[in-house]
């Protein structure tokens, strides 16, 4: 079975995020990676982005398709700050 994702108002988040390249980014939702490989050609392949889902299908695909700088959680966003702190 194959994973299907469109992101959502793409441009407008990234609009609003407004990433640059050194800067540290978090997705919480990480989705079918849409967003976060967006954020990461805007931070132009520089500083840190973690993308966190707990949909192994979801993390499986994005694991596939983002470059491996990427740093990928298995996890609920509700426990951010635990992430954020276990990552250093």
């Amino acid at each position: 079975m194959s994973f299907v994702h469109e992101p959502v108002l793409l441009e407008e988040t990234l609009q609003l995020l407004a990433p640059h390249p050194g800067e540290i980014a978090v997705d919480c939702t990480l989705g079918g990676g849409g967003h976060t490989k967006a954020i990461w050609q805007l931070m132009q392949s520089t500083g840190r982005l973690i993308a966190i889902d707990q949909d192994l299908a979801a993390i499986s695909h994005a694991q596939a398709v983002l470059p491996p700088q990427i740093t990928v959680v298995h996890d609920n966003f509700r426990n951010l700050r635990s992430i954020l702190l276990a990552l250093g």
